[in-house]
């Protein structure tokens, strides 16, 4: 499987792209709280003291956004995930719909292509920034 991790600001502007190869993935939730987890850290790695994370896996958002603990999808991890949550509050998780997440899609097809992840700071691969803009008119039609 590939992941794909995007960090934009409040415009939409890209301010780092990650691209992550993985294998022996057991399930598609798996996957996804990985990613999550993998855009936390590169989000403190960036010294990133406000954020939104969004991903389309609304039960892994309902997850790590519920205050009952939570043992699926690699249960240990999203316990992990509310911890970091919890003393960061300045650092938010919320659902948006797979239309307006092609950027990360886009990524997580990308990884497929690299032998280890890639990083992009302020860029990404080639092809990128038309899907952000695709991204940028899709959450335009949800305000």
């Amino acid at each position: 499987m590939g992941a794909g991790v995007i960090i934009q600001d409040v415009e939409g502007e890209v301010l780092a792209a990650l691209s992550m190869p993985r294998s022996n993935i057991s399930s598609p939730g798996f996957a996804e709280v990985n990613a999550l987890w993998r855009a936390m850290q590169l989000g403190a790695e960036l010294g990133i003291e406000h954020t939104i994370f969004k991903g389309d896996a609304l039960g892994i958002i309902r997850a790590v956004n519920s205050k009952d603990e939570n043992w699926e999808w690699n249960g240990p991890k999203v316990e992990v995930i509310k911890a970091v949550l919890a003393n960061r509050p300045f650092w938010k998780i919320q659902h948006t719909y797979r239309e307006g997440n092609k950027v990360a899609d886009f990524l997580a097809k990308f990884a497929y292509t690299v032998n280890k992840e890639k990083v992009w700071i302020e860029d990404g691969p080639g092809g990128l920034y038309s899907f952000v803009i695709q991204d940028k008119i899709v959450m335009s039609e949800y305000e």
